[in-house]
């Protein structure tokens, strides 16, 4: 629709201009040359004007819209480039999630198999003391309860401690994984987009052909 408002502008222009021109010849022509001759020249002149016109600003739009696409090449191959490091890091990312999820259990494991080798060791104690005194048998049992407090709070607290570190992980992971995709999903839009302006290209291109037959 622009294209066309714009040839209507510049016929409307040229015609105006011959107008004059023919207004001004027919005053100072001579009696023997009759105006149907003027007009006739005159109108084979104002289209051979509006056809050099429309050939030119078509090869103009063809040359900018070349430029466009071979520029939208290159953006297309820095895209795809981009898109394949992306997905690289994805696969990266998972794999490391996947590792993480079995270091957690490995580390439960550790964590439990400590626990009963200090039970076991508390039960070994109480047995080897059951024959001493009634008074040594209470210190040690008290000592013994202090042994088992103080295992029990230092498991506990190991066990929370990685148990953070290995959830801080985590959620820096699931951030990188969401940008990830995020950019993953724009040089998707990115390369559809170019589509359009290759089909302008070929538009503007079978223009050009028809204007010269």
């Amino acid at each position: 629709m622009a294209m066309e408002k714009k040839e209507l502008q510049l016929l409307n222009s040229l015609f105006a201009t011959y107008i004059k021109k023919v207004n001004n010849q027919v005053n100072y022509q001579e009696h023997n040359e009759s105006i149907h001759d003027i007009v006739e020249e005159k109108m084979k002149e104002l289209l051979s004007m509006a056809h050099e016109e429309d050939n030119e600003e078509i090869i103009r739009e063809q040359k900018t819209l070349t430029l466009r696409l071979e520029a939208e090449k290159k953006r297309r191959e820095i895209a795809e480039d981009q898109l394949d490091r992306i997905i690289k890091e994805k696969v990266k990312a998972e794999l490391d999630c996947e590792f993480q999820k079995k270091r957690t259990g490995l580390l439960e494991q550790e964590i439990q198999f400590l626990k009963e080798i200090y039970e076991e060791k508390i039960n070994e104690l109480q047995s080897q003391n059951q024959t001493e005194t009634d008074n040594n048998n209470s210190d040690l049992m008290e000592t013994l309860e202090k042994i088992r407090e103080r295992v029990k709070r230092i498991s506990l607290e190991k066990h929370q401690s990685k148990m953070q570190n290995i959830e801080s992980e985590f959620g820096r992971m699931k951030e990188n994984m969401a940008k990830l995709m995020n950019n993953l999903k724009g040089y998707e839009e990115r390369l559809n987009n170019s589509t359009d302006l290759e089909a302008d290209i070929e538009h503007y291109a079978k223009l050009l052909e028809k204007m010269k037959e």
